[in-house]
C-alpha cells in the first residue's frame, strides 16, 4: 500500500495489477500522481508469477469493509486481462475497472497464428505458446457490467489495437481511449502523464452521480424557432 499524506483527503482506492515482466517501480509516476490526488494505491507485482495467488489477494483486499470507495481495479498487460476476469466474475466490492494494454489470446507476443479465432478461445497446439498464463482467459466484454475504461496504444506491439477495440466495443458501460503513437506500455511509457490525467478524470466521475464538467453545447438550451 502507498500511504496518502495526512493533509490530503482520501478519495478512493486504486488496485494496480502489473503485467508480464512489470514491477511495482514501473508504476512510480502513476502512483505518485494518484496519491497526490487522494487515492490509496495497492499494487500487485507481475501477476504472471502466480495468477491464482494474485486473484485471491485481490478478492481478500476488496473484502475489507474499510477500504475507501470508489474502488477501482487497474490492470496493465496480462494484469489488464486478469482485472477484466476478476471484474466479470467477482464485481462485488468493485466500482469500476481500467484496462491498459490489454492482452488477448490473439496477442502478437506469443500466439501469432491466433488471429481470426473468436475472442477468448484458447490457442490450438499449432499456434505456439499461449499468450496468457494457464487458467486465465479474457471474459466476454458483455460480462463486465461495471464502468470500464480501456486505454490502448495504436502502435501496440503485443495486441493489435483492432483486437482490443473490437473486444471493448461490447462493454455495456465502457469507453476506449486510443493513445496515438502509443505502444504497449501506455500507463508507464512516454504517454503516461496524459493517460494518468484521463484516468484521474475517470476516477473522479465514479465519485459523483453525474459529470462535474460538461461541454457548453451539451447544456445550452435549445434555440427558439
Amino acid at each position: 500500500m502507498v500511504s496518502i499524506p495526512s493533509e490530503i483527503e482520501v478519495r478512493g482506492t486504486v488496485v494496480v495489477l502489473a503485467g508480464q515482466g512489470e514491477r511495482i517501480d514501473d508504476f512510480g509516476p502513476l502512483t505518485e500522481r494518484l496519491v497526490l490526488d487522494g487515492y490509496r494505491v495497492e499494487l500487485f507485482d507481475d501477476v504472471t508469477v502466480d495468477v491464482g495467488a494474485v486473484r485471491a489477494g485481490v478478492r481478500r483486499l476488496l473484502g475489507d469493509p474499510g477500504l475507501p470507495s470508489p474502488r477501482v481495479l487497474l490492470g496493465s498487460d496480462v494484469g489488464a486481462t486478469l482485472a477484466a476476469s476478476v471484474a466479470a466474475e467477482f464485481p462485488a466490492g468493485l466500482d469500476a475497472v481500467v484496462l491498459a494494454g490489454l492482452v488477448t489470446v490473439r496477442s502478437r507476443r506469443s500466439a501469432p497464428h491466433a488471429m481470426g479465432r473468436p475472442f477468448g478461445d484458447p490457442p490450438s497446439e499449432s499456434s505456439g505458446t499461449p499468450a496468457l498464463p494457464s487458467g486465465l482467459r479474457l471474459p466476454p466484454a458483455r460480462a463486465l457490467t461495471l464502468p470500464s475504461l480501456v486505454f490502448h496504444g495504436d502502435g501496440d506491439e503485443v495486441t493489435d489495437v483492432a483486437d482490443a477495440v473490437g473486444w471493448a466495443s461490447d462493454l455495456p458501460r465502457g469507453a476506449v481511449r486510443i493513445v496515438q503513437h502509443g505502444g504497449h506500455d501506455v500507463v508507464t511509457g512516454v504517454h503516461a502523464r496524459t493517460v494518468t490525467a484521463s484516468l484521474v478524470l475517470f476516477l473522479e466521475r465514479q465519485r459523483s452521480d453525474g459529470p462535474v464538467v460538461v461541454d457548453a453545447f451539451a447544456t445550452r438550451p435549445p434555440r427558439e424557432t
